[in-house]
């Protein structure tokens, strides 16, 4: 049985085919809630149809102007952008937008989380580089890092309405001691995603002059190699490379493609003990690290000798490793002993 979800004098002011502020739409326009979720997909409908009002295109060149010379990066992307979907919402899944234009945004502590994961492949989290870009819980880092705007630009219609299906949602929430079978009626509900193709201004403000090149260089890799916001091992949140290609078909839902496979040679090996009492490789290399678990480790090198594994888990043998990105993880898909 439905329920009402918005109050009836606010629902006049929502207009009919599209909303001049999307982002209140997804919080206050809802009219009912349901099993169905048809006026939730009727009001995706609409916020998907909503492009950027002109006073969100006048705020975009204010907002480009005012920053204070920094590294600016227009990226593309290459998949849905689904960020805040934890966000409380009447529809169960958020969205993270401005508050005052209903248009999508990236805040910049999110882009500062990923380009910190990225850092610590390249860096030594504790190393005085690493504290003095990104920083730590006590010292703040001298980057800074601004909130991406959409870029108001083509169609100027940036949302995109997709869906997650729950299968098995008594399983899920531990109802009745149930487990997952076949014969569950499974829960598609509807959200709202930036769509692919939709360009973000990206800016960060580094220290000093020199390290531009390389904040901009470590900007573009975590957006392009490991993604922002959530689902991203489901080919969200992806951005190509500038005058690069990662596309996706609108609303596919696939893993990223394999990219080019990179060679490393000279990698130092390192044995890892893990808490379930198995170990991994870890290899590293001037280009960053990987570990290698156990059993992939073992398929790897089944070919070797016994005295060059031995050598290898005892870091007495240097290997060249074949690494490819992932799911938005670097991966070790050959490795072979050097010499």
């Amino acid at each position: 049985m439905p329920t009402q979800a918005c109050r009836q004098r606010v629902g006049h002011l929502a207009g009919r085919d599209s909303f001049a502020n999307p982002g209140l739409a997804l919080q206050r326009y809802l009219p009912q809630n349901g099993d169905e979720h048809a006026a939730a997909k009727a009001l995706l409908d609409r916020v998907q149809a909503s492009p950027a009002s002109d006073v969100y295109k006048e705020a975009f060149q204010r907002y480009k102007a005012a920053l204070p010379d920094p590294v600016q990066v227009p990226l593309e992307l290459g998949g849905p952008l689904a960020l805040g979907l934890g966000m409380s919402s009447p529809l169960e899944v958020g969205l993270t937008t401005l508050h005052t234009y209903g248009m999508p945004v990236i805040p910049g502590s999110a882009i500062k989380g990923v380009c910190s994961d990225y850092a610590e492949k390249l860096l030594d989290k504790k190393s005085e580089q690493f504290l003095a870009l990104i920083g730590d819980q006590k010292n703040a880092g001298l980057c800074v890092f601004y909130d991406a705007w959409y870029v108001p630009e083509g169609d100027c219609k940036p949302f995109h309405r997709d869906v997650v299906t729950v299968h098995h949602p008594d399983y899920y929430q531990q109802r009745n001691n149930a487990w997952p079978t076949d014969f569950d009626d499974p829960n598609p509900v509807p959200f709202v995603v930036v769509k692919p193709g939709a360009k973000f201004l990206f800016a960060v403000k580094p220290p000093s002059p020199e390290w531009a090149d390389f904040v901009r260089k470590l900007l573009i890799h975590a957006m392009t190699k490991h993604g922002v916001g959530g689902k991203v091992n489901a080919g969200y949140g992806w951005f190509k490379e500038p005058g690069g290609a990662r596309t996706t078909v609108p609303g596919e839902q696939t893993a990223p493609t394999r990219e080019e496979t990179t060679q490393w040679s000279g990698c130092a090996t390192q044995k890892r003990i893990e808490h379930k009492g198995g170990f991994a490789m870890v290899l590293r290399h001037d280009c960053g690290k990987v570990a290698v678990p156990q059993s992939e480790w073992s398929k790897l090198t089944a070919t070797w000798t016994s005295e060059k594994r031995r050598a290898a888990e005892q870091g007495k043998l240097t290997v060249c490793a074949s690494v490819q990105h992932i799911g938005g993880k670097m991966t070790v898909v050959a490795i072979k002993p050097e010499g």
